[in-house]
Parts: C-alpha cells; structure tokens; sequence
C-alpha cells in the first residue's frame, strides 16, 4: 500500500540523515530552570552535581518557551529527584533532527510534537514511543483530542494545547460599524459585500505562500464536513490509496469556488503578501479580518498589543459547522532512555488541570484538559465548538512531502487560474498516484 511506501521512506530518510552526520542543524541554546546550558544527549538520563536527581533532556521544537517553562519550573520546584531541562531546538529543523536521532538509537526523554505528524506515528507504531494508555490522567481529556493522540487505539501523548482556526475579527471595527458575526456562508459574502462597498478591504490574506493558500482549502473543507462530505476520510485517502474519485460528489468543486470567492475579497496585492505581512497589516487595522489560526496570536500581538479581536467559526455547507483543529503542544516520552517512569512522571504532572493551566494561560489557545479555563476569550466561540465535538481534525501533517508540495501548487493555481475543473483534475491526478 501507499502508506506503508512512504513509511518507508521516511524511515529510510533518517537513516541516510544519520549517515551523513553533520548535515542536520545542531539545536538551539537550551532553556533550563538553572539557566542556559547546552542540554546534549549524553545528558539525559543523568545523575547530575546536585545527588541523585535524575536529568530528563526535554526535546521541544516551538519557538515560544514562556509556557512551558512555566511547568518545567513548576514541576522541578515540587520534587527533588528529577530535573527537567528544555533542549530548545528550531521549529524548522526539529523534524529532521528526530528522525536522525531515531535512526542512530538516540532517544529523547521527553519529547513534544504535533501528535499527526507521520514522522511521529511510525516512532509511535515501532514502539519507539511510550504507551500512555491506562495512565490515571487518561480519563480527564476530551475524546477528540485523545483520538487524534493515539495510534491504533494507543494513547502516546498528552495533547496539551490545541490550535483552531476561523475567522479572526476586529472586534472594534465590528462594533462601531454595526456589522454583525455571520453564521451562515451567505451572511458571510453579505457582509465582505457591506465592508467592500465602503471602501475597505474585507479580508488578509497571505497568499504569497502556497502552503497558506492550501491551509484556507483545508479549513473550508473541515467546516463543510456534514456526513456527506468528510474531508479527513478524503485526504487520508491521499497518503494509504484508500481515496475515491474526486467527482462521486460536487462537495470538492463547492469548496474550489468558495476559495475562489472568498479570495475577491482580499487585499489586491495578496499573492504578494506573506504570513507575517498579513499579520501585520491585521494588527494595524488595514482590514477589519484575517483569514487564519489561533496560532497568529503572539504575531499580531507584537504588532499591536492593545488590540480587540476574536475568532468567529467558517461557516460550513448547508448550515452545518464544524470547526478544525490539531494539537499545538504535545508531549510524549521516548522508549530506551532507562528513564521511562521518570518522563511518565512529568506527563502527569503536567496533565494535572492546576498545572495545564499555567501553560493555557500563557498560551492563549484551548486545553486537551478538561477542567482548564481558557481565559483567552479571543477563542471563546471556537472552544465552544471543540468542547461539544463540533470538529475535526486537521490532517495536511498526514502528507509526505511531494504529496503538499503538489497539493500547495494546485491551491494557488485555483486562485490564480480560478480553474475548477483543472483543479479537480490535479485533485484526481494527486489521489491516485503512487
């Protein structure tokens, strides 16, 4: 099959990545309750100056520390038998540099990963990865997000904050120009109709990155899922060459010209902006909406602080909405360090909900924790949404690499081209090749 091919290869990649040795980025400086220091493997696991306190290497590829830290103080400061240090490395090469460190047998105590990554189930599916499943704590997440934490009905993390996405709104301007937040498609277009005709913008867009523009076809699809039309099922169809003909119904082709209409909408320039830019010009109130994620936060705080925005859901097909979702923060603990009870210790520790939320409040983003107050109410209507299993999962992670890239292409070919049926033909081309 498809899928078992690109495990495959995958597993080969990180052999020959190893082989190679100096090709895979070294880690960033590491973060650690005792001050910078260069957390290195050959560490982990280890007895340190101060007794007999255990040394768990935590392997963390996001670019924001505060939250985190917030429980490895914590945690450190309630025991004094393990110490907890953060081996920051980058986002970009985080990837790459795991999957070099499964090929040489160089685990990680902790690790934290975006739990649909395939890179990440295969570990997951050798064993490579600690079976989480019975743990106390078990009981106390949200079944979507403990699903979308599992491989072949096997917890192996612990989803500690989730991202979403919709419409993110400027609160102000909605308020002072009597627009109210659409719930249906058509009072969607109504309303971009009212702020377009008044001389604004209605929407950013950062179209100048492809993977941008197929993140927008992914999230329409996701609020479209109504029974009928189950996006995940067809895109996981891609990657095990389970997919069907993309034209057994018209959902795909809908969704094709929603993007496109939807697109009339943006700024003139946006094939030439990018995700920063459309941060930016959001933050500074050259459109009253930004179509993207929770995730933008920290940007367009730092570009305006004192801004009032929310999110408000993409409204789906016929009055059903769904909102998408994947987990920002994951943790899970590596097998083979000598150190297994160790790492399952700070799991639960950090599954605890007074501890959750330190991070949530922080983070901003919801919580796979149940009894977690998200404070944020910037994402209080998409909560809503996940909390009651009005979701689904985001599933472009599931990709191998050609398969985006090809899958990117198609999606701002849609936008430039406004070809329908070219791009149900790359859809059918992409479904069905090896």
């Amino acid at each position: 099959m498809k899928k078992n091919r690109i495990l495959a290869l995958l597993l080969s990649a990180a052999v020959v990545a190893a082989a190679v040795g100096g090709c895979a980025e070294e880690p960033a400086e590491s973060s650690s309750t005792g001050g910078s220091s260069e957390t290195t493997s050959s560490e982990s696991g280890s007895t340190g100056d101060n007794g007999d306190k255990v040394k768990l290497e935590f392997f963390y590829q996001k670019n924001d520390t505060p939250q985190i830290m917030a429980i490895v103080d914590a945690f450190n400061a309630s025991q004094d038998k393990i110490e907890v240090e953060l081996n920051l490395v980058s986002t970009d090469t985080g990837k790459q540099i795991f999957q070099t460190r499964l090929a040489t047998d160089d685990p990680m105590d902790l690790l934290q990963h975006w739990a649909i990554q395939v890179e990440f189930r295969l570990a997951c599916s050798e064993n490579r990865i600690v079976d989480l499943t019975g743990e106390d704590w078990t009981g106390n997440l949200y079944d979507n997000y403990k699903e979308l934490s599992s491989v072949d009905g096997k917890l192996y993390s612990l989803p500690l904050a989730i991202n979403t996405t919709g419409m993110t709104y400027n609160v102000d301007m909605f308020e002072e120009n009597g627009w109210k937040v659409p719930t249906t498609w058509d009072e969607l277009i109504s309303l971009c109709d009212t702020i377009q005709a008044s001389g604004m913008t209605p929407i950013t867009f950062s179209n100048k990155d492809k993977d941008s523009i197929s993140q927008k076809f992914y999230f329409l699809s996701i609020a479209a899922a109504d029974g009928t039309w189950n996006p995940e099922e067809f895109y996981v169809g891609i990657v095990d060459g389970s997919g069907k003909n993309v034209r057994d119904n018209d959902y795909t082709k809908q969704i094709a010209e929603r993007l496109i209409k939807i697109n009339e909408y943006a700024q003139t320039d946006s094939l030439g902006c990018s995700y920063d830019q459309s941060c930016s010009d959001f933050a500074n109130e050259k459109t009253p909406m930004l179509f993207n994620g929770t995730w933008t936060q920290a940007s367009i705080d730092g570009y305006n602080p004192d801004l009032n925005y929310a999110w408000f859901p993409l409204p789906g097909l016929d009055g059903v909405t769904k909102v998408p979702f994947s987990i920002d923060c994951s943790i899970a603990a590596m097998s083979g360090t000598g150190h297994e009870e160790e790492a399952k210790e700070f799991i639960a520790f950090a599954a605890q909900p007074e501890n959750a939320q330190l991070y949530i409040d922080i983070d901003g983003q919801p919580c796979g924790v149940k009894d977690v107050t998200v404070k944020n109410q910037r994402v209080a209507t998409l909560v809503e949404y996940l909390n009651k299993g009005d979701s689904i999962k985001m599933y472009g992670d599931y990709f191998p690499a050609g398969a985006r890239n090809d899958i990117d292409n198609a999606c701002q070919n849609l936008i430039m081209n406004k070809d329908t049926e070219a791009f149900m033909d790359e859809w059918q081309r992409i479904m069905t090749s090896d």
